[in-house]
């Protein structure tokens, strides 16, 4: 018995350390920051930008911006993702092309070069022609023996049988002129009137189809206008936008400095501009010396910052918002709202796709 419960003892310890583990990790996971820092200057209409984040010391990532775009993202010795990789991967598939190429243009050289069996095919040939030649002649001889007078006789025949040939084709000719006279002046009016017919029923099956097709617009129209109007929607739309904004807020750098000097050629302008930025980040603008240039366009400038994001933040806040009742209806609203725009997509495009076809 003591041993039954000394097993269950240890069991329990390593299941409570393991648990111990997992918790620490998930707390250091999330209570750990991001924590980025970089800079942007612009001079002479040159950027220069520089980006850096690091996460638990393991995972790393940088980026710069000056004549090209590098960066680079590393899990600990491990290469995630690089600008150097993704240059070497196009020369290699350059290389592949060049290499796919060369087989071609060896196939062409082959066929260029001359075959000796085309020479003997060649004068096989010549051997038949002459071959054929002696026929002709043998042919022609035979011809020559005929007498005068059965030649005659059988050129009067041709030019008999040619005249009566092309008698026959002027007399079809005219029947069929006739016949075409009669026929149109008796269908002119039907043919009018079937035109005119089928044009009125095209239109009328055009308009059934844009009648049929805006009703299903406007059903789509009631559906939505109903979903905003929802309590639920409206209060889940506030609460994102509330949610939205603490999160931009916990993105945003905690420390920067800087200068700028900033003109638009128009005093004016470059005043509004200046106003502007003070009633956004009023206090903050504290660390940036502002110069304004009322007489030329010219932007010049530097600013570095650095900051950090926890993701228990991020998590905390998305895990508030989907527990809200009102906010998991919105979700399960958006949801049928969705399905019932794709079924009445379908519906316009057999209403006007399959029956416009038809006609």
């Amino acid at each position: 018995m003591d041993i039954f419960l000394l097993i269950l003892k240890i069991i329990g310890i390593v299941l409570l350390v393991i648990l111990g583990l997992i918790l620490a990790i998930l707390l250091i996971v999330l209570l750990m920051p991001i924590r980025y820092n970089g800079s942007v200057a612009y001079a002479d209409n040159k950027p220069d930008v520089h980006f850096r984040a690091s996460y638990l010391f393991i995972v790393k990532a940088k980026a710069d911006l000056k004549e090209k775009l590098t960066y680079e993202a590393k899990a600990a010795w491990i290469t995630l993702v690089s600008s150097e990789e993704s240059s070497n991967e196009k020369s290699d598939k350059k290389a592949k092309k060049g290499k796919q190429d060369e087989p071609k243009e060896a196939v062409k050289t082959v066929e260029a070069e001359p075959d000796n069996g085309a020479d003997v095919n060649a004068q096989m040939t010549e051997e038949s022609a002459d071959a054929k030649a002696g026929t002709v002649a043998e042919s022609t001889e035979v011809k020559t023996e005929l007498t005068k007078a059965e030649e005659k006789a059988l050129k009067k025949e041709e030019k008999a049988k040619a005249k009566e040939a092309k008698a026959q084709e002027k007399a079809r000719k005219k029947a069929l002129k006739e016949e075409k006279a009669r026929l149109k002046a008796e269908g002119a009016g039907e043919d009018k009137q079937s035109f005119f017919d089928k044009l009125s029923e095209k239109v009328l099956h055009y308009l059934d189809i844009a009648e049929k097709a805006w009703s299903i617009v406007e059903e789509e129209e009631r559906e939505v206008e109903t979903f905003f109007k929802r309590k639920s929607t409206k209060y889940s739309l506030e609460k994102i936008k509330t949610v939205l904004l603490k999160l931009l807020k916990h993105i945003m750098p905690r420390k920067f400095e800087g200068s700028l000097e900033l003109g638009l050629s128009d005093p004016a302008a470059t005043g509004y501009v200046f106003a502007l930025l003070a009633t956004l980040y009023g206090p903050a603008m504290d660390a940036v010396d502002l110069t304004p240039n009322f007489k030329e366009m010219k932007i010049e400038g530097y600013m570095k910052f650095k900051g950090h994001i926890l993701l228990g933040v991020i998590v905390y806040h998305a895990l508030a918002l989907y527990l809200k009742k009102k906010v998991r209806l919105f979700i399960k609203n958006a949801k049928a709202l969705k399905e019932t725009t794709m079924n009445n997509l379908d519906k316009i495009k057999a209403v006007t796709i399959y029956n416009t076809k038809e006609v």
